[in-house]
């Protein structure tokens, strides 16, 4: 088959069409560079518009090899190992992961497996890789996209800003490029706010910063962080960043971001429904009133503490019913969070009430994981609450057990309803069911990868 090449740059327009009408045997350069080379073996079966982005939980399988044809890596060596999964765009300490899969990846959609050729600088470099990759080795993956999980929301982590008035710092989705201080010091604080508490402030969002008339803007709005459904959860990560009197010029990039913060202003009377490429989003902290934030738990009493993780349990029961996920998730987390502080409680009664607390608001968060696939989450709330808490905590051994199942971790997907029956309840109904679900599938899948494995070899 005669092969076309295209080259073009890693995250522009031209690349997401020729990638889209990409046949069996065509090949295309992902960098301008040439250091990534594609050739497509098999079409996907999943959505031609939707390819993962950073921040998504990926699931392939690959084999790795060199020019002379040796096979350094294969995670279909095993039937019984499962895809090999990772967060796209970051890079794994065991030095599993490559550069040049950042590329890879994001040209794929589900089910299609595609040939990489990936030049020294994005594979092993120099340095190689122990005694399977000779250094300055061109390596060659074959990769197969089996799945993969889009990230939950805009909510990040960060926990440092710049303080200049120009700055190109980054998070998960979104650029700071400018920061604008206040004239007069006296004026400015030191504090920024935190989650609960109550900001004044205005915000444009512009297609880009020639635009003279913004998509939206707010003037002088009082919300309370966390809990108002019309503020887009990535505005509230920016605002976490600010100090009052602060003006944050944002460049978001992400197209998960975009599409959300148009879809939260969306709710309202405004928006055009245009689609954009990146946005820029223009916030003032005008004041901050954190007088109603607990800024130390242990100054509160155990009823106190008990009530305040009460009171967030049921907001975030609220939030749930109401289809609002992201604030439900930060509810929930706050509760267990102000629960599981046990100092100065000495009952043991008294510790275990706030305990079972604690785990219902963590089991509640999960149930909300569940609800929007973000399986890798199910699995960490859970096993706080199963290895902290409460080890026969039945309904978190549930949900974790179904979350391992969809990331394809049968053998633990098993165990854990396993233990449901032989070490709590062995008439449990969901898990009588939800075992003998995950055994077929694990045996499906081992006559899969056999098969495939085969075929493979011959």
């Amino acid at each position: 088959m005669t092969s076309r090449s295209v080259v073009v740059g890693a995250y522009d327009k031209t690349l997401i069409e020729s990638l889209q009408n990409l046949r069996v045997g065509d090949e295309i350069d992902l960098t301008t560079q040439n250091l990534v080379r594609k050739k497509l073996i098999k079409k996907g079966s999943g959505d031609n518009n939707l390819f993962p982005k950073d921040g998504d939980q990926i699931f392939i399988h690959y084999t790795g090899k060199l020019r002379n044809g040796d096979i350094f890596t294969n995670t279909r060596k095993k039937t019984q190992d499962p895809p090999h999964s990772f967060i796209l765009g970051s890079l794994e300490e065991d030095g599993e992961m490559i550069k040049g899969w950042n590329f890879a990846v994001k040209s794929m959609i589900v089910g299609e497996i595609a040939s990489f050729t990936f030049r020294p600088k994005v594979a092993f470099s120099d340095i190689g890789d122990g005694g399977m990759v000779p250094p300055n080795a061109t390596c060659i993956y074959e990769i197969e996209l089996i799945k993969f999980n889009q990230k939950v929301n805009g909510h990040g982590n960060s926990n440092s800003s710049s303080s200049s008035s120009s700055s190109n710092s980054s998070n998960d989705g979104y650029i700071i490029k400018k920061v604008i201080q206040p004239k007069s010091k006296s004026s400015f604080s030191l504090n920024s706010p935190t989650y609960e508490s109550k900001v004044k402030i205005s915000y444009r969002l512009l297609g880009s910063a020639e635009d003279v008339d913004p998509i939206y803007e707010q003037k002088n709005v009082m919300i309370k962080l966390g809990e108002d459904v019309n503020t887009p959860p990535i505005l509230e990560d920016i605002i976490e960043l600010m100090k009052p009197a602060e003006e944050y010029q944002v460049e978001i990039i992400s197209k998960f971001y975009i599409d959300s913060f148009l879809e939260s202003i969306n709710r309202g009377s405004s928006g055009s429904g245009k689609k954009y490429d990146k946005l820029l989003l223009i916030v003032n902290l005008h004041s901050l009133d954190s007088s109603n934030v607990i800024k130390d738990i242990k100054q509160l009493s155990a009823q106190q503490r008990y009530d305040e993780a009460m009171e967030r349990k049921n907001a975030g029961n609220d939030y749930f019913k109401r289809q609002h996920y992201y604030q439900a998730i930060r509810k929930y987390q706050r509760g267990a969070e102000i629960a599981c502080e046990l100092e100065g409680i000495e009952q043991i009664a008294e510790q275990k009430k706030h305990k079972d607390l604690a785990a219902t608001c963590l089991v509640n968060q999960s149930v909300v994981y569940s609800s929007i696939k973000q399986w890798n989450l199910v699995v960490q709330s859970t096993t706080t609450v199963l290895e902290k808490l409460d080890n026969k905590h039945r309904k978190a051994l549930n949900l974790r057990g179904k979350a391992y199942r969809e990331l394809y971790e049968y053998i633990s997907s098993i165990k854990d309803f396993k233990k449901v029956l032989n070490e709590i309840d062995a008439n449990d109904a969901d898990a009588t069911r939800e075992l003998k679900t995950s055994h077929d599938l694990y045996k499906s899948y081992l006559e899969k990868e056999k098969k495939m494995y085969s075929n493979i070899m011959k």
